[in-house]
Parts: C-alpha cells; structure tokens; sequence
C-alpha cells in the first residue's frame, strides 16, 4: 500500500489517468491483496478449503459466527461513515476548496492518531483472550495502560503540531487561507484526543457478549453527527464542521465509557491525568494569548520543545505509565554512554 497508492497518486497527478482509472485501479488493487492474502492464508495452513469443512462445524457456530461477523462488518463500515459524514456534507453543502482545506486538518489529526492504531493491532489479541479466559483484571490493566500511552503520546504531537501551526501554514502553499480555519484542527485534535484517553472502550465492548451494543452507539452517533453538521456547517463552516465531530465524537466515547464502567466495573482514568491536563491546556491557550510571539518559527518551536520536554519529565518523575519510564530509562542511559 506504501508504494502502490503513492504511484496511481501521481499517475492521476500527472495526467496519465484520470479519476475513473483511479476509482478501478484501486478496487483491483484491494481485490488483488485479498486473493494474495487468502493464498498467504491457505500457504501456512490457516485456510481449510477440503471438502466436507463446513459439516465438521455444527450449524449452531456456524450461526453464531456470521452474526458475529456480521454486527463486526457493521461497525466496521458504521465506523468509517461516521468519521467521514462531516467531509461528505461540506462537499454538499459548501465548496470542494473548503472540503481540500478540511481534509488538510483531518490529516494533521491523523498523525496524532498513528500510535492509536499500533496500540489497537497489539492488544485486540490480548483483549480477546482476556474475555475468553474470563481475565478481567488483565483487560483493565490493558485499559488504563492504553489510555495513558495514547494520552501522553497525544499531548505531545498535539503541542508539537498546535504550536507549530503558523510554521506549517508558511512554507504550505495557499497557507494564509488555512490559518483563518486553523481552530478546526483544534477541535478535531481534542476529540482525538478523548478518543486517546478512552483508549480500546470500542474493542472491548467488541469482544464481549455485549458486542451488538456498538451497533447501537454508531447510529446514535451518525444521527447526531449529521444533525450538528447541518445546524455548525451552516453557521461557521468548515470549523462548524469540526466542531459537531468533536461533540459527536465525545459523547459516543463518554456512553462507551459509561456502558463499561456499569458492565465490569473497569475505567481508564488516574489522577494524573489532571496534571496532564494542565500542560495540555497551556498548550491551547499560548497561540491565543501570545498570538504575535507564537507566529515566530524559531520561537515557537523553542517553546514548542521547552513545553514537550517538561511534560516528559514530569509523567517520567510521576510514573504514570511503565512502558514510557523503560523507553525513557533504556534511550537516556544509551545516549549519555
């Protein structure tokens, strides 16, 4: 995927194909990795095609795991609606210049969103043996592990980026238009990072019997997406836009969150986090207080580099998460020897 969308990227740039080309060279792409993957699969003996497979199986689990792939697929493709209703309804509603300048912003969120999706791959495996062996207390230790990984990782690329905004604009070309709408990142900033905070709720409700109760949340969600965006699109544009995802996108993790905490008595907060906050809302506030000074490249990427370092310092003498003491303990010793 790294070097074939890239080349039909810049085929469609150049003008060797067109948008339609594009459209059926990426479905043939995608069908052609799943032929390769299901002969990858029958290569290492995951994928039984012998005849008389499906009788070896009662009907019952047969039954039982297509409804659960099933609600899985609906999810799946819920999900990814959800996170592009607001795309799809400024292209309605407003100009495809403005849905270019948004999908700027909503690819600045999503570097803050790649350590999510490393976490994600790791502990779904764990998540689902801890309810197969019914370890519930391993599920909650992965649970507040997870969220103050991503909390932490979150801040930093959230400062780094934030504070850095006027530097991006500078050397992006059409930059000046971006910074009058540069607060729809921090909107979608913030809800990534509630979405960080709250870390694997959405898998562990996947895994549990309870996994039909996502379905429920997603169309929940997607209606009142929808609704906000008519009403915040309308009023203020592509911000309006950010700002009814960041609603959306709070209150379907604050049910998920609830719904666990009534089910298994498990949350992924500490008392930390309050002081985690804190540099998180410095961060905020610095461009609007000090707008002159932070339009500075060099000051604000002093600044910038000063707040990340004390936020280090400060879970790294707080001990809010192992993990990110033993990178911390096993790099620093590397570097001064």
């Amino acid at each position: 995927v790294k070097i074939t969308v890239p080349i039909i990227v810049l085929l469609s740039y150049f003008s060797i194909i067109n948008y339609q080309e594009v459209g059926w060279l990426l479905v043939i792409y995608h069908l052609v990795i799943v032929i390769w993957l299901m002969f990858f699969l029958k290569q290492i003996g995951g994928l039984d095609i012998h005849k008389g497979v499906v009788k070896r199986v009662k009907l019952s689990k047969h039954l039982e795991m297509i409804r659960y792939m099933l609600y899985g697929a609906m999810n799946h493709i819920g999900d990814i609606l959800v996170y592009k209703i607001d795309v799809i309804m400024i292209g309605l509603m407003m100009t495809a210049t403005d849905v270019g300048y948004y999908s700027i912003f909503l690819f600045l969120t999503v570097v803050i969103d790649i350590p999510t999706n490393a976490v994600i791959r790791t502990t779904k495996i764990l998540i689902s043996k801890g309810f197969e062996n019914n370890e519930l207390k391993e599920i909650e230790r992965i649970y507040k592990s997870a969220s103050v990984n991503l909390f932490s990782i979150g801040i930093i690329l959230f400062a780094l980026i934030w504070l850095n905004m006027n530097t991006f604009f500078y050397i992006m070309t059409n930059g000046e238009d971006l910074m009058l709408y540069k607060t729809a990142f921090l909107f979608l900033a913030l809800a990534k990072l509630f979405d960080m905070i709250t870390s694997v709720n959405f898998h562990i409700i996947s895994f549990s019997p309870y996994f039909r109760i996502n379905s429920l949340f997603i169309l929940i969600l997607a209606c009142i997406n929808t609704l906000l965006n008519y009403y915040f699109i309308d009023n203020f544009g592509i911000v309006g836009a950010a700002m009814s995802t960041a609603i959306s996108m709070f209150l379907f993790n604050l049910a998920k969150t609830i719904f666990i905490i009534i089910k298994y008595k498990m949350q992924p907060f500490k008392w930390e986090y309050l002081i985690m906050g804190l540099f998180l809302v410095i961060s905020i506030l610095l461009p609007f207080i000090f707008p002159t000074l932070m339009a500075s490249p060099i000051i604000s990427g002093i600044i910038s580099g000063v707040i990340v370092l004390l936020f280090i310092f400060s879970i790294y003498k707080l001990e809010v998460s192992v993990e990110i003491n033993n990178f911390i303990n096993k790099y620093w010793g590397k570097f001064f020897s």
